[in-house]
């Protein structure tokens, strides 16, 4: 994707309901992601911006990481959460897009999407090693190895 995309809403009939071109600053390899109200996307340049149904910019800054996002965040708890490609994950406000605490440094480049369970979240590195991170205490609980 191009940083002139067009983002559509599809209904489950496949019906379109919404259409909105965003000129970002660079190129968007990180999927958008919704928390139902606004719209998060992560660019290459490491930002990430979040729009309204409208394609209003929510925050009224765009928050920026060290490095570029191509790894797709995901939304707890109102909160979003970025990965970057230096291996740094940020805790992120949803509504206001300050940064609720400071960048945890995983030790690992970061492309794979992140999921969670509750409160929690999984982070696959570049090296193989998928770690498991306890958003609610910000400590990684454990990890593995899935290469030798």
């Amino acid at each position: 994707s191009a940083a002139s995309d067009v983002y559509k809403r599809q209904v489950p009939e496949g019906e379109q309901i919404w259409e909105h071109a965003f000129q970002g600053d660079h190129w968007f390899w990180a999927s958008p992601i919704t928390d139902g109200k606004d719209i998060f996307l992560a660019s290459m340049a490491g930002t990430v911006f979040a729009l309204d149904k409208d394609g209003k910019n929510v925050w009224p800054t765009t928050f920026t990481a060290e490095s570029p996002i191509v790894s797709t965040p995901v939304v707890i708890n109102n909160n979003l959460i970025v990965a970057t490609d230096k291996g740094k994950l940020h805790f992120i406000d949803s509504g206001s897009g300050e940064k609720l605490e400071v960048s945890k440094d995983l030790a690992g480049r970061i492309k794979a999407p992140l999921s969670n369970q509750g409160a929690n979240v999984f982070v696959g590195t570049e090296e193989g090693v998928i770690k498991f991170v306890n958003m609610e205490q910000w400590i990684e609980t454990w990890q593995v190895k899935t290469k030798e």
